[in-house]
């Protein structure tokens, strides 16, 4: 496209609006849509945080992400500016598409979000509050407990029938995390067997369909909505797309153990028990030939196994140790940084398992500080550092003067005491 310079800007914008509202005849009008996003990024400096926004907004409509040197700046300018909740909603949005894995950018963004929570009434801004985290799940972002919990409480007040969506959305999280929260998930059950009974689900896709029942039956729903969800559950089990896939299969396991364990001998459900238990033995079975030959990543199998620990879900204990134990052999695979992520998400409080990760990670040459954080974060599973790194990271106080800093506040006194005893 020739002759820019010619144009106003504000122009330039309503060009760029116009080619992503016809981005189907994209490829065939006579316009270089790099060229267009150069221009504006070289005049970067004049444009208002409204031209901005409008920019990137439809910039993520067409996907036009990696070469894109004006959002390139504007996330540079992210990281010191401020925006109010407004603003990040269409950033956020925006943002699924341009950058989708970029980490600073979307833990900024958080920690924006929530400071903005304090400055507003939730009750008039509860569609931007959903959008966001919306947005942060599309991203798979990593909530933190304290995430949710600070989100839930400063919408407490907001009435549920307006906040139900970000409400559910807070469930999903806090499930993911294997946090059972009770009150919350009263909130939820109770307001959705009065207004929906779950009849939305035959119009989800199957994967979504599946994911919400799971999330429901975690949080202990009671009788009536269990009664609710079967009816929903045959409805999508019967028109499953061939073929199933592993996480398919994987939802269906979970899902039919958790129906069984929750009608027990219900003599009402008789039929709907007996079909019930061969998909679990079926599912059971496939996953059990799926994980035997090697085909899963190490992140599946540590999820698995942490959700049938955090649930205590019923498995076949020898499949369970064989499974435990393809793991342990596969920890090598994998940097160390990211398996204390998947075991502090999976809160996988496994003794074997986390007695072979320290194996890897003192093996290695780490610095106190790496391995005081990796305490920090296993201390989360069940309130307590594993023995051996605690002793370990002991010892290595005694011969790092250095690391007495971050000792201090980590131990209990007789031990304090004991250290500085010795080093002295």
């Amino acid at each position: 496209m020739k002759n820019l310079q010619s144009l106003q800007l504000q122009t330039l914008i309503e060009y760029l609006q116009a080619i992503t509202k016809n981005r189907d005849r994209l490829f065939t009008e006579s316009f270089d849509i790099q060229e267009i996003d150069q221009y504006l990024a070289d005049n970067y400096h004049i444009l208002t945080i409204q031209n901005k926004l409008t920019i990137i907004e439809h910039l993520a409509m067409i996907k036009f992400q990696d070469l894109s040197n004006t959002a390139y700046k504007f996330m540079i300018e992210f990281k010191n500016a401020s925006f109010n909740i407004h603003e990040l909603t269409k950033i956020a949005s925006s943002f699924i598409n341009l950058y989708p894995k970029e980490e600073d950018f979307w833990n900024k963004l958080i920690s924006d979000f929530i400071k903005e929570l304090y400055l507003v009434k939730p009750d008039q801004v509860i569609g931007e509050i959903s959008l966001i985290f919306q947005s942060l799940q599309a991203v798979s972002f990593e909530f933190t407990p304290n995430h949710l919990f600070t989100i839930e409480n400063i919408i407490q007040d907001v009435p549920l029938e307006q906040a139900y969506t970000i409400r559910f959305q807070l469930l999903q999280q806090f499930t993911k995390l294997s946090i059972r929260n009770l009150e919350l998930s009263q909130q939820v059950i109770n307001y959705e067997l009065t207004s929906f009974e779950f009849k939305y689900l035959q119009k989800y896709t199957t994967d979504k369909s599946l994911e919400v029942i799971k999330i429901f039956l975690l949080n202990e729903p009671g009788q009536k909505a269990v009664k609710l969800l079967i009816h929903q559950f045959n409805y999508v089990f019967s028109n499953l797309p061939e073929p199933i896939d592993y996480y398919t299969r994987y939802d269906l396991y979970i899902i039919s153990q958790l129906f069984l364990d929750q009608l027990s001998n219900d003599e009402q459900f008789k039929y709907q028990i007996k079909k019930l238990s061969e998909i679990n033995v079926n599912m059971g079975y496939k996953l059990d030939r799926y994980f035997m030959k090697r085909e899963f990543s190490l992140e599946q199998g540590l999820q698995f196994i942490g959700l049938i620990l955090s649930f205590k879900l019923q498995y076949k204990k020898q499949a369970f140790h064989k499974l435990k134990s393809l793991i342990k052999s596969r920890l090598q695979e994998q940097d160390p940084d990211q398996l204390v992520e998947h075991i502090v998400n999976y809160k996988i409080n496994d003794n074997d398992l986390i007695d072979e990760l320290l194996n890897i990670m003192l093996s290695k040459k780490r610095t106190f500080e790496e391995l005081f954080y990796y305490a920090q974060q296993l201390k989360t599973i069940n309130g307590k550092i594993p023995e051996k790194l605690d002793l370990y990271l002991i010892q290595r106080a005694l011969m790092e003067m250095r690391a007495l800093n971050f000792v201090y506040p980590l131990f209990p006194n007789y031990q304090r005491n004991l250290i500085f005893k010795r080093v002295r």
